[in-house]
């Protein structure tokens, strides 16, 4: 019989410690998408790594779909106004988009090595809205 509870007591700490190494994963996906980030964000309640990188995750995507909203209202307003420049502005879109999917990437990597690296301005908000308690 104590063989059995001392085999339990083992399985439970490799259980819980699988539960901690998971949390690169948990952090990495987050930055699939903004509404990922959020249930990740809601679920994860004590880990700060985690909650860190899902809160970025929510900041980083709110505000790349503001800035594109903004930049194609633009953009529908140049077709009609100048067109050929218009053109110009939806060709910086494309490649604006680009460089945010490289940074998200970035992100997800850096998030899977289990680094915390925080992005210039939205780092501190996330890093201050992350905190457990």
């Amino acid at each position: 019989m104590a063989l059995k509870k001392i085999d339990t007591v083992e399985q439970k700490v490799g259980v819980e410690q699988k539960a901690q190494d998971n949390s690169n994963i948990f952090a990495a996906l987050s930055y699939l998408s903004f509404i990922i980030g959020a249930v990740i964000y809601l679920t994860q309640k004590d880990n700060k790594f985690v909650r860190f990188h899902a809160m970025q995750s929510i900041l980083f995507g709110v505000s790349y779909t503001v800035i594109i909203f903004l930049f194609y209202i633009f953009v529908l307003f140049s077709f009609l106004a100048l067109g050929i420049f218009g053109f110009f502005v939806f060709m910086f879109i494309f490649v604006l988009v680009f460089i945010f999917l490289a940074i998200k990437i970035f992100l997800m990597y850096k998030a899977y090595k289990k680094e915390s690296y925080k992005l210039p301005i939205i780092g501190n908000y996330a890093e201050k809205y992350s905190q457990i308690g």
